[in-house]
């Protein structure tokens, strides 16, 4: 790594590090308020095994994994602030594929302080260290690498009571990403929020305006994207169980990136006989503009051992490498139900259509997910846990019009023992 580099890495660690100090200090200092510490250490040990770690559609890797997840969490309250600290380790150990054992890391910071009583603030870091194969336990790209990388988040906020039935918030977020790999682009992502809410008198219906902004440059695709959301919705209980969420809106994307582009200049000839085609490539800067819908509806009913949730959601995202607009359908099923004291039975299913208007090679996705799980709590503070995963994914290459087809089946039987203390 050239010096300059290592500096500004150095730097920006330390900047980044020095809300975590301060906001540590604010949590051990004495104080005049009456205060109360808590201590919560887990560690969780796994056997899993998966049959296409990479998610990939030929020449899919299956492997045992052994998954030791150690964790310590603090948390610190007074009167008016409340700081809660964070440290996790997640070993990965495979049967077989030994290049990718390895130790992630993760570590957060969280503090929020009542400075009135109509209004309030709070800042949350993380630093995260893991690979980018841990993202395809849950999620549905296809990975044509694996890379170490780094993420440090800090995402301050700030609230107002404006009435008693109106609240009015203030949020920011920073991200920075870096992978070890050059097939990943480092990335910067910045976003501000802006919400208000105000509660109707009749059965506690909430009202909600929002709107965002979000700048995202990956420096190594030569991509920047600018996108505004806005949208209005509302929460209302039907009932003490029953209740719909929904909102609507719209979001307004703005992606400039780079395009290579060869140009045909017309025929030379070689030795004067053999013509041969003559071409000039040249890279050409490109601004896509898009916008279109975005919505959301969430029904949730509670019964007396359990709860069901359905959502259907519209979204819209962008392609970093080739500034595509993505269209995303999706409807997603969630429940829960105890079927006896200690052991509770979790469902989640969800179809998702992805749509990409632009000039790469990909059309259209379709995504299934289905995972089944069975929690027991053994003891007090000891649970096991069994889960199911499938995962499929159907993607139609548009200048073929072939389907590529890639699925994951992952079964995890684990044992969590947790342990809560009061300093």
């Amino acid at each position: 790594m050239p010096s300059g580099r290592r500096t500004n890495t150095i730097f920006s660690n330390t900047l980044f590090a020095f809300p975590f100090i301060l906001f540590i200090y604010i949590a051990v200092a004495p104080g005049t308020y009456a205060a109360e510490s808590r201590i919560d250490s887990h560690i969780s040990l796994s056997q899993a095994y998966n049959d296409n770690l990479t998610f990939t559609v030929h020449n899919p890797m299956d492997d045992l994994i052994f998954m030791a997840e150690p964790g310590l969490k603090w948390d610190y309250q007074t009167d008016r602030t409340l700081t809660t600290t964070s440290a996790e380790l997640t070993h990965y150990g495979y049967k077989d594929e030994h290049e990718l054992n390895r130790t992630d890391q993760q570590y957060n910071l969280r503090h929020t302080w009542a400075i009135t009583e109509k209004s309030g603030l709070s800042v949350a870091g993380t630093y995260k260290k893991d690979n980018t194969i841990s993202q395809r336990t849950e999620d549905t790209g296809i990975l044509f690498d694996t890379s170490d990388r780094t993420i440090y988040q800090i995402a301050p906020s700030c609230y107002w009571n404006l009435t008693e039935r109106t609240r009015a918030e203030l949020a920011g977020g920073y991200a920075d990403g870096d992978y070890e790999s050059n097939r990943y682009s480092d990335y910067t992502n910045k976003k501000a929020t802006i919400s208000v809410t105000h509660r109707l008198s009749s059965r506690n219906t909430k009202l909600l305006l929002e709107g965002d902004y979000a700048h995202q440059h990956y420096p190594s695709y030569y991509t920047t994207i600018d996108q505004y959301r806005f949208y209005l919705g509302f929460t209302h209980p039907f009932s003490e169980r029953l209740a719909i969420t929904a909102w609507s809106g719209a979001k307004y994307t703005e992606t400039d990136y780079q395009q290579l582009v060869r140009e045909f200049l017309g025929y030379n000839f070689y030795l004067g006989l053999f013509p041969y085609p003559v071409f000039r490539e040249r890279i050409e800067s490109k601004t896509e503009k898009d916008w279109g819908y975005i919505g959301l509806i969430q029904l949730t009913q509670a019964y007396e051992k359990g709860d069901i949730t359905l959502t259907v959601q519209r979204d819209i995202g962008t392609s970093t490498a080739l500034g595509e607009t993505i269209e995303k359908d999706s409807i997603a099923l969630n429940s829960s139900y105890q079927f006896i004291r200690h052991l509770t039975a979790s469902l989640s299913a969800e179809i998702t259509n992805e749509k990409y208007n632009g000039t790469g090679n990909y059309a259209e996705r379709d995504i299934y997910r289905f995972c089944p799980s069975l929690n027991w709590q053994l003891k007090k503070d000891i649970w096991v846990d069994l889960s199911y995963l499938y995962l499929r994914s159907e993607e139609k290459i548009e200048s073929t019009n072939m389907k590529n087809t890639a699925e994951r089946n992952r079964i995890v039987l684990s044992i969590a023992i947790r342990n809560e203390k009061r300093l």
